[in-house]
This record gives C-alpha cells, structure tokens and sequence, in this order.
C-alpha cells in the first residue's frame, strides 16, 4: 500500500486513507459485493468483473454504495442479530471506494498484470444438487405489460419419503424473475389449476390447497445466498408431492423464455428440532390518498418459550417501514428486524445467525406504516389515490412470517392454538374467522370447501347475511336455482341492503327468460342508489338480449352521466358508438378514457376495460388508415391483456400491414400459445393473412420451438387449416417434423 496522507472523519474516528489506492484493493469488496449479480450471466444490468469493468463505472458505484442503494439490503444492521448473507459495505469500504472513483477522474493507470480475476458461471452455490426440477415447458413472457404472477405446478420424482436440508433456484434468465415462492401441493388441485389454463401454470397470488412444507417458508430473490435449513429443521418431501414454485416476473421488454431450475439437496437426518411457522397480517388497510404515516399494528400473544430463527416480512408498493419484535411480560423489548426505508423491488426473507429467544407470555409485534401520497416515489398511483387492504399488487399487504422452533411437541401444539387464536380474534369473530377462510377457498376455485365454511359460519351465526349470499352464489353455479333464490332471500331479509343479492336476483330471472322482472329489480335498484356501476350494465345487457339497442345505449348513457369517473362504463359508451359507426365521437373518448386511466393489476376487469380501449382505437386508426398509431393501440392491448385474442390478431395483421416480418413471427407464436385450433379466430385470422408467409413462418416456428408441445401444436394447425398441396415440400416437412415430436415423446 502506497504512504498514507489523508485522514477523514468516519464514524466517530479517524480513518486513514492511501494517497493513491491500487485497484487491487478496490476489486476484492467489488467483486465480494457485487458481482456475484454483476457478471456476463447474472442478474444485474452490466458486469462489474474486469478492470475496464469496473473503472468505466467507477462514479456510478461510488454514488450507489455512498447513498446506501447498492449493495441491496434493506434492514437495519444495528437493530438486532447478524443475517446470513448480509450485503453491506463498511464505513471504511464505502470511504475507500469513494476516494478511489475520485482518483479515477484524473488517473491514467493501467490494468494490473498480476491480479486474478473470480469466475463467476452461476454454477450452483452449495455444489451439484441431489435433485434439479425444471418446469415441464418454458412459459413465454410477453416482452411488454406489467407485473406478472405464475404458479407452476412440477410432480416430485421420488419415491420415498426424504428429507431436505438446502434449497437453490437458477433464473436462467436477467432480470425477468422478481421473486420467488415455494409451497408443496399434497392435493391435486394445483395441477386441476394448471389444466384449465393452456399455458403452462396458472395466474395469482393465492396458493390455494399449497403449503409451506413442514414449518419453513422457502423464498427467493435475486442475489440471494442460498443457505442450509437451521441444523435439526430439514423439511419433508413425499411421493406423490407437488412443488409448486410461484414467480413474480416483471417484463423485460423483449420475449423472455421463463424456464428456471431448482435444485433440491438432502439429508438422510430426519428433523431433531420441532419448528413452526407463526403469521401476524392485517388486511384491514384503508390508507387514505395522501397518507404519509398509515401505520398498522399488530401483536400476537406466544404462551410458550420460543426461539426465532428467521422472518419474513411483507408489504406492496407504499410500504414505508417495518419492525418486527417481541415485548415480554415485564415490557421489556426483544429486536427482532427492523426495515427504515421498505423497497418492495428488493424484498426477501431473514435468516438469523443466532436463534433469538422470547419468553412465555410475551407478544410478538408487527409495527408497519405506509406513505401514500404523490411524494412516495414507489407510490403507482399518480395522482395518489385511496388504497385498501388486498391480495392484488394494487391493494395493500401487511404480513409478517416467524419461523420459530419450540422444545416439545406440548409447546407445538400450544403455539398452535394460540395461532388460530389470533386468526378468529383478528378476523372479529369465529363465524368471521370461517368466511373469510371460505372466500380464500372460493378464490382458489374450492368451491365445494368453500361452500361447507360458508354453511359453518352459519351455525355459528345464522343472520349472517352475507354468508347465505354466498352460499346463494354456490348453489346457482352448482346449477340449483330454486336453492339459490332460498339463500338470496335470507340474505336480504337479514339485509334489505346488500346490493350483490339484487343483482344476482336480477342474473336468474333473466337467464330464466323473466326480462321484465329483472329489468324491475334493477331499475328499482338504481332508483334507490344511483351509483352501482352493475345495474347499468346488467341493463344494457337486458335489453340487448332482447334486440332493444337504443334502450340499451339509454342506460348505458344515463351510467356514465350519473359515474363519470367509471372506466367500463364508459369503455362500453364508446364501443357502442363504434358499433353505431359515430367514430370520431368514439374516438375522442377513447383517448379521453386512455389518457386519465390507472394501470391497474393484471387480469383486472378494469385492466381487461382498458385493454378494450386501445383495442378500439386501434381499430378506429386502421379506418384513418395510420397504421403506426394502430399498432402502438394493439401493442398496448396486448401487454394489457395479454390473454385476450382480439388484440393479438389486430396486432398481427398490423405487423403484416407494415411489413414488420420478425415481429410478425413473435407475434404468430404468442397468438398460437393462447389459442386451439377449435378456436374460430383461427379462420378469422387466416383469411385476413398472406397465406404464403403464414405458412412460411409456421415452418420456421416448428424448427425453433422442436421438442416442445407448441411445436406439435403449430404442425397440425399448419397440417389441418392451412391446406398445403398433397405433393409439397412443405407439408412433407411439417409431417416430418411432427412424427420427430411423437417419436421423442414415446
């Protein structure tokens, strides 16, 4: 090291730094810090392994590390234990770095000769796992949109039981893959999921009959170091066991192919210690828009002696602090974790390298607060607006994860009586507690769970007005409409004023061909409360039913005088005046409607709306004949919709209008994803194509896509609709290809 000159003040003592620092002693807490994601094939945006790496970017670190951005890492360092896999910088590393990009402003020095640079090739962390799993076949991420969240279903191939004690996840991809949850489906009703839906996996946030398996929670985030199972907690796997690895994926801009691996590691030790998980949440969020300090607060009583061994805590985007900790019978105060500044972009789950006891008779505390006003820079919302309690990206969360370990199996079952304790309290009420459970089941499509809570509530509480409702709601799915009527008129006698009760009242005696008692109850309903959205649609779609457009377009328009601010009734104002073929006045509002519009969660109806308007402006620009502004509608439409298939055949023939041929392809392939040759827009969309390029192409996609069922999809949709001559090279090649595919599936 070169002879020290400066000294600075850091951190209450004199540091001293070289007058000229090597890079050799820069490069170490880099590539310790940050290129584990900062490298060719990792998560981050550039590499930071080379010299010319490194120095280029040299500004740019030391401004991150000074501001506490980067390395990423949200809790606070002085408030409790050490973590496992802490990614934070000294005061000396961050004075070094700062000192040494300042010398980089005027230095000519060249790259050191003798210096050995790491390799980083994203090989598994913990050695080569006992099992790797991968997804049956890669999910295709659109290239534009927003958040998605995917649950893929992979069957376990074991055939005993065995135990695990370390769990890692590869992305395969930059960038694309947010986060990641695991649970394990015991049920088969993960993959009934999955195959209602064409695409690999299925949508949402609810893990429905999936578990954390056997008292841990297994997360992951970018950059996280993968670690072992605290020793003595190895969690069980089963034969017949599904593991169901739920992804966060955020759209890159570019078509990515989401395939990632897990790796699986053993132990032939079965679990020694007795471990569980205990979860404080509150989804009674109301946070005003402008809100800076909503704050929740939750304790749960914990009668035993516990041991804390890891957290994970949870919120959406205005989040704004988060402390965990426990208070002990005496008042004393346990720190647990503590968060200043959330970032829902970097959250993780919390391993501790030292258990953390509590007493019995203490309170386990969850102390959050959110900031819901424009100056929140994660705020979604601009201009901010009201935000409530929810399972969607868009709501708000507050939940808090303690994995804890207990000595007995008395304690075990103790701890968790004194779960479902808090669950009925927090939920005001055990016939509470059971409705809220059932609506969970509902959500998950359990509907014959669903509907056995909603009839246990009852027991519990039989003016339970919203709970026959319910059950109303099940027996017309089920197909028993006398039943259902019964359960409505329970609910409005316990409540004359739910609103649901009417509508669906309204739903039967119209499917039942009573158009003039439906129309009764709806109209007596919006004279009695002129802002529910529903009743004006259900009006209108009453009197199309029964070929009364003009009555149909009267309600409509009366909908949207009374709720200006309505998005669908609006979007439905402005399709009827396509229809009407009024399109320049649908036009105008249309882009009204785009323009103060809020994107909103995925598979929304109020996102699906908004999808329908760049649909039909699209549409309306193709008759001006601007085709550039219609493609940009049908991209819109698209990444907001991205399963509807309208949008994806406008977008294709406007990428055939345009000569767009690469993006055509992309856009062919994505379409032959979401449909079935069965579908009818097949026809649609083939008559409107080049017949020749079509069939081109669809070559071109089954030599790119070989070995996977979409593949066979694509040759026998080319085989059966698109006609080839019986001596033609091309369909000889497509029946080639498709007796290759059953071959290798055999």
């Amino acid at each position: 090291m070169k002879q020290l000159s400066l000294l600075l003040f850091a951190g209450g003592s004199y540091l001293q730094i070289p007058a000229e620092i090597a890079f050799n002693e820069i490069a170490p807490i880099i590539h310790q810090n940050c290129s584990t994601c900062h490298n060719p094939d990792g998560i981050g945006p550039f590499s930071l392994i080379t010299y010319e790496d490194i120095t280029k970017r040299a500004r740019q670190m030391s401004e991150v590390v000074q501001s506490g951005y980067m390395p990423p890492w949200q809790t606070d360092p002085h408030y409790s234990v050490g973590i496992i896999g802490e990614r934070i910088l000294s005061t000396d590393e961050i004075s070094l770095i700062r000192e040494w990009a300042a010398q980089q402003e005027s230095s000519s020095s060249l790259p050191p000769e003798d210096y050995k640079y790491p390799v980083f090739n994203n090989k598994w962390a913990l050695g080569e796992p006992d099992l790797v799993l991968k997804l049956p076949e890669p999910y295709s991420l659109s290239e534009q949109g927003i958040d998605v969240y995917r649950n893929f279903v992979i069957p376990l191939p074991i055939e005993v039981k065995r135990y695990v004690r370390a769990l890692d996840i590869r992305p395969n991809t930059r960038l694309a893959i947010h986060h990641a949850l695991i649970t394990i489906d015991k049920s088969e009703h993960s993959r009934s999921q999955e195959l209602l839906d064409p695409e690999p996996g299925f949508d949402g946030m609810g893990i429905g009959t999936a578990q954390n398996p056997s008292g841990h929670f297994i997360g992951w985030t970018p950059g996280q170091v993968p670690y072992e199972c605290y020793p003595g907690t190895a969690w069980e796997l089963f034969p017949g066991d599904d593991l169901v690895l739920q992804l966060h994926m955020l759209p890159t801009g570019k078509p990515e192919a989401i395939d990632p691996e897990v790796g699986i590691y053993f132990s032939e030790k079965p679990p020694e210690l007795l471990s569980m998980i205990l979860q404080l949440r509150n989804f009674d969020i109301d946070i005003p828009a402008g809100e800076q300090n909503y704050r929740v607060y939750e304790t749960m009583d914990v009668p035993v002696d516990i041991q804390i061994i890891g957290v994970y805590p949870h919120a959406h985007y205005l989040g704004k602090s988060m402390e965990l900790s426990a208070i002990t019978g005496e008042g004393q105060k346990i720190p647990v974790l503590r968060i200043p500044q959330w970032d829902f972009n970097w959250q993780s789950d919390y391993r501790f390298k030292e258990p953390i006891g509590v007493p019995a008779g203490s309170k386990l505390v969850m102390d959050y607060t959110y900031d819901n006003s424009d100056e929140n820079i994660f705020n979604p919302n601009h201009p901010a607006r009201r935000v409530v309690g929810g399972w969607r990206s868009e709501d708000e969360m507050a939940e808090a994860v303690f994995q804890v370990i207990v000595e007995t199996e008395t304690d075990l079952r103790t701890l968790e009586k004194a779960q479902i304790a808090y669950d009925v309290d927090a939920a005001g009420g055990e016939a509470n507690y059971l409705y809220y459970l059932a609506t969970y089941q509902e959500q998950q499509n359990l509907l014959q769970s669903a509907y056995s809570l909603y009839e246990r509530a009852l027991v519990l509480d039989e003016s339970f007005a919203s709970a026959h409702y319910k059950l109303g709601v099940l027996d017309y799915q089920f197909g028993d409409i006398v039943k259902a009527e019964k359960r409505i008129e329970l609910a409005l006698n316990h409540n004359p004023r739910l609103v649901a009760p009417k509508l669906l009242l309204a739903q039967i005696a119209a499917n039942q061909g009573d158009v003039q008692r439906a129309a009764h109850i709806l109209k007596e309903l919006i004279d009695s409360d002129p802002d529910i959205e529903n009743a004006y649609l259900q009006l209108a779609a009453l009197y199309s039913s029964i070929n009364q457009p003009a009555e149909a377009f009267l309600w409509i328009e009366k909908g949207v005088t009374e709720l200006p601010d309505s998005l669908v009734l609006k979007v439905e104002y402005a399709v009827i005046l396509f229809e009407q073929n009024n399109y320049i006045e649908s036009l105008t509002f249309l882009s009204e409607i785009i323009e103060v519009s809020q994107v909103e969660e995925p598979g929304s109806p109020a996102q699906n709306y908004l999808a329908v308007a760049h649909l039909y402006r699209g549409r309306i620009f193709n008759l001006q004949n601007k085709a550039a502004e219609a493609l940009g509608d049908f991209q819109q439409a698209v990444s907001l919709a991205p399963k509807q298939h309208e949008p994806h055949k406008e977008l294709i023939l406007s990428y055939q209008t345009l000569n767009r041929s690469e993006k055509l392809k992309d856009s062919i392939q994505d379409f032959l994803t979401i449909t079935s040759p069965d579908d009818y827009i097949y026809y649609d969309l083939f008559n409107k194509l080049d017949r020749f390029l079509y069939r081109e192409m669809l070559i071109q996609l089954v030599n790119e896509t070989m070995g996977s069922y979409s593949a066979y999809q694509i040759c026998e949709h080319a085989i059966n609709q698109l006609f080839y001559p019986e001596d033609s090279p091309e369909l000889e090649t497509l029946k080639k290809l498709r007796r290759e595919f059953l071959m290798q599936s055999l």
